[in-house]
């Protein structure tokens, strides 16, 4: 009874923070990483969220991500699909860059979004306490941040991770420690910086809610949850972060992160969690897989297409331009000197002929 107390309350208690929370604490620097991306709300923000860039233009990441009011996570309608100028901007960092206080230049911004269709949002009802359902979106962005692609994890390859405990990489942009998390209140903003720990598939469903593991029930291998070393907390979890895992040294995609539990970096170092046993015990996080979606990832990437197809004609329209600037020029300039030719013949021919009666007159 106590743990299942305890899990109510650490999932009402994530439920009602509408910010992206927690990143690794005593994680390992992954500044300049190529498997996370920070997403900023705004040109000057910091991070929003966390989420891997797929391909090029391409990035992945959790639903309620884009989910936007007032420049927060919260239960607003989501925008599905192309942006447009009204809309709050939405940018993607570079893999792996350090964002300071104030932003950074070294983004893309997002031109389309989309969220699962079926997403419902976090809440308490009569059934309980649940994080989010079909907690999944992926973003198109408006130029590349890299020449890369990475594969996304297969089913029957999730079901050998959670069978063999493959051993995973989790990463994120967030707050770090209590220190960071005063400063970010405090407008002073975060560390900036995104961070790593490894971790192993949970073998049982833990802290999400009832309908989230029905979800996993039903859908094998559509949610995954993530079990995190000691000291090592993922916290309230970092929105959207990626988990991977590497094969024949390629690194593999699997999902985002849609909640996490267990103490985080909001909570002073006195708080009791971190001294729980059941808290200490959960540390980690629950992910939505890519692989569950494919629906969306192949309307995402048809709008990507249709996308570089139109940024083309503009191109391909300056090229015609210019090669008939060219050609104008190049005919141009063959008339005028044939035109000066014929001239200069004509009044060779008048000389020609003034010089001639000339001769005659003076005979």
């Amino acid at each position: 009874m106590k743990a299942r107390i305890l899990v109510l309350v650490l999932v009402s208690i994530l439920l009602v923070s509408s910010n992206p929370a927690t990143a690794i604490m005593n994680g390992k620097d992954e500044t300049g990483s190529e498997l996370v991306v920070p997403i900023i709300f705004g040109d000057n923000g910091q991070r929003h969220c966390s989420g891997a860039l797929i391909a090029p233009r391409v990035v992945m990441t959790a639903g309620h991500c884009v989910m936007r009011e007032d420049g927060f996570v919260t239960t607003g309608t989501p925008i599905y699909g192309e942006l447009a100028d009204k809309d709050p901007r939405l940018f993607v960092g570079k893999p792996g860059v350090v964002v300071p206080q104030g932003g950074t230049k070294e983004k893309a911004r997002v031109i389309a979004q989309f969220p699962a269709k079926n997403y419902e949002d976090s809440k308490c009802d009569a059934s309980g306490c649940n994080a989010s359902l079909y907690d999944f979106a992926i973003l198109i962005l408006d130029k590349a941040l890299s020449e890369k692609t990475f594969k996304v994890a297969t089913n029957t390859e999730i079901s050998e991770v959670i069978a063999k405990q493959t051993p995973l990489l989790v990463l994120g942009y967030g707050l770090k420690s209590y220190e960071d998390s005063q400063n970010a209140i405090k407008g002073l903003g975060s560390d900036g910086r995104p961070t790593s720990t490894t971790g192993v598939a949970r073998t049982n469903f833990c802290c999400s809610g009832s309908k989230v593991e029905a979800i996993s029930k039903s859908q094998s291998s559509s949610v995954f949850q993530t079990l995190l070393p000691k000291n090592t907390p993922q916290g309230g979890g970092d929105s959207g972060s990626p988990v991977w895992f590497q094969k024949n040294g390629d690194w593999i995609y699997i999902g985002a992160t849609s909640a996490t539990n267990g103490p985080h970096a909001s909570l002073e170092a006195n708080h009791p969690w971190w001294s729980d046993a059941f808290n200490l015990s959960v540390i980690g996080g629950t992910y939505y897989t890519a692989q569950a979606f494919e629906p969306l990832i192949v309307e995402a990437y048809k709008y990507l297409d249709l996308q570089i197809t139109k940024e083309k004609i503009p191109d391909d329209l300056a090229k015609k331009a210019a090669a008939d600037k060219v050609i104008a020029e190049v005919k141009a300039a063959a008339e005028l000197k044939a035109k000066q030719e014929e001239e200069a013949k004509v009044a060779a021919e008048l000389k020609a002929k003034q010089e001639a009666e000339a001769n005659v007159a003076a005979e």
